[in-house]
């Protein structure tokens, strides 16, 4: 059971194992920024596949009053249609949901992606720390070299 409470929700959860608990959900403030933006590169690919809505609808199986909601934000696309206009422009979900352009991942290997993927949160955030760190020393590294070669072409 979900109740709202100004932009708190309070969330009843049953647990077969334990009692019930109820637990605070704060609403993202930037929810409504999301879907605004989601729908904003929604509507871009459809002109981009020169489709009006309707068309889009039909493609997407659904209405045009409903992507003229996803396209102004007020709704969110469900995933598997998400995923299908995904395939079919050939972008990524996270350039179509955060608008950011991935990288190729092939130089990645398999268990480093995975590690990412199966992390909680406290391991999220142990890897984020290792990587700003090794980042911040390839950076301290390729300064030093920078300095050096300077200083080899000074003399």
């Amino acid at each position: 059971m979900l109740k709202a409470s100004g932009t708190v929700y309070l969330l009843r959860l049953r647990f077969p194992s334990r009692n019930d608990q109820t637990v605070t959900v704060m609403k993202d403030q930037n929810e409504e920024k999301l879907a605004v933006h989601c729908g904003n590169r929604i509507r871009l690919l459809r002109e981009s596949m020169g489709m009006n809505q309707e068309e889009f609808g039909e493609f997407l199986d659904c209405s045009d009053e409903s992507i003229s909601k996803i396209e102004r934000g007020i709704h969110m696309m469900k995933i598997w249609r998400m995923i299908r206009l995904c395939q079919a422009c050939g972008v990524s979900m996270d350039y179509l949901v955060r608008g950011i352009e991935t990288g190729d991942t092939e130089d990645v290997p398999t268990y480093v992606i995975e590690m990412y993927r199966n992390a909680d949160s406290l391991e999220l955030s142990i890897l984020q720390d290792h990587m700003q760190s090794a980042r911040r020393e390839i950076s301290r590294k390729q300064n030093l070299e920078k300095q050096y070669k300077d200083g080899q072409d000074d003399s």
